[in-house]
């Protein structure tokens, strides 16, 4: 879900706003979609996620 609203280009707050979780456990998701994707920014994630039928 989050790599979802983030291919989307929703900030981190208002990826916590949408899920009622907080800013920081969204950014430690992100965190841990850029290690398993083996990328290093929201724009990498976003690509390959959607290459890869992710999203």
């Amino acid at each position: 879900e989050v790599l979802t609203y983030l291919s989307k280009g929703f900030t981190i707050k208002e990826i916590a706003n949408l899920m009622g979780i907080k800013w920081f456990t969204v950014n430690d998701h992100i965190k841990s979609i850029y290690k398993k994707l083996n990328v290093s920014s929201r724009a990498e994630a976003a690509v390959l996620a959607s290459k890869q039928g992710l999203v």
